[in-house]
């Protein structure tokens, strides 16, 4: 563990914490360029839930994707579309801080999900990814990539001691662990 890693990924979740962003998670039909949203969430820093709606995509949610998050395509046949939550989604979004935990993934989704839906994704935004906060703050180096060792979000809270009720793999499950773990990060004990 490098020491000021440590220190400076502290004061980075404390600064990120401070400025009540809006901490975002999606679940998907898959992880691929075809694939996208079937369920968002938003929170801020408080806990406050400002979104978290299933959402219909395009098309089935693959059987193999059901048995990571729970979503069957029954669950989502009467949710809205992406198309449906555009405007609120970007109207939520705007002028805000995001801090998602895998924000690269994420907000490909939202940008596909957008565009599938004929719609354009706000770009660019301002965006904290917290798994790579947390990868510099724990310091394991990946020879492979050349950069800090990046964990899953469950291998992160578990590791952090951030234990939330709920469903995993749930959008809202997952804006709440990562809430608490940039509580974690920045040194606030719940």
């Amino acid at each position: 563990m490098n020491t000021y890693n440590r220190k400076s990924m502290k004061v980075w979740a404390q600064n990120v914490l401070a400025s009540n962003p809006l901490i975002i998670d999606t679940e998907t039909t898959g992880l691929t360029e075809r694939d996208e949203i079937c369920e968002i969430a938003a929170i801020d820093s408080n806990g406050a839930v400002f979104l978290n709606t299933l959402i219909k995509p395009i098309d089935a949610i693959p059987v193999e994707v059901i048995d990571i998050h729970g979503i069957t395509n029954e669950a989502v046949a009467d949710a809205p579309t992406w198309e449906q939550l555009h405007a609120d989604i970007q109207e939520l979004i705007s002028g805000r801080l995001l801090a998602v935990y895998n924000a690269d993934f994420d907000l490909r989704m939202m940008e596909q999900s957008a565009l599938f839906s004929g719609r354009v994704f706000p770009m660019p935004l301002t965006v904290s990814c917290v798994m790579k906060a947390y990868a510099r703050y724990v310091g394991e180096w990946c020879e492979r990539r050349k950069n800090y060792r990046w964990h899953k979000l469950t291998a992160a809270a578990e590791q952090m001691g951030v234990t939330i009720d709920g469903m995993p793999h749930r959008a809202l499950f997952d804006c709440l662990l990562t809430l608490g773990l940039l509580r974690k990060m920045a040194g606030y004990d719940d």
